[in-house]
């Protein structure tokens, strides 16, 4: 199983208290020969992804994203964990802990600004 992941689009951004709310999505790439079934596994930290999708081998898929970041001096370089729960041709369903760069997204900025 070889997945990419990387901030794909922005929808809004909200903030209060020294936290920021990033609604988007992000791109899941599938670097392996096989296809793979995708689909969010909850909330990790202060990341939730909604959606399921089979995607292909070399393909792309698109999920919606909800991100809630603590502004801090280093909150917009600290990379944020996701958690996907993969169906691969095998047949087996794994969870897995990717993380989500920030530094050069159209996120970054707004994360920083706090």
């Amino acid at each position: 199983m070889s997945l990419f992941l990387a901030v794909a689009g922005l929808e809004s951004v909200t903030g209060a208290d020294g936290r920021v709310t990033v609604e988007g999505s992000i791109a899941v790439v599938n670097g392996a020969p096989r296809p793979v079934e995708v689909a969010g596994a909850g909330k990790v930290a202060d990341v939730m992804v909604w959606g399921q999708q089979r995607i292909a081998p070399a393909a792309t898929g698109r999920f919606p994203v909800s991100v809630a970041v603590t502004c801090s001096d280093d909150a917009g370089t600290r990379p944020l964990p996701v958690e996907m729960s993969v169906l691969t041709a095998d047949g087996m369903r794994r969870t897995v802990t990717m993380e989500l760069d920030l530094v050069g997204s159209r996120w970054f900025e707004f994360v920083e600004r706090g």
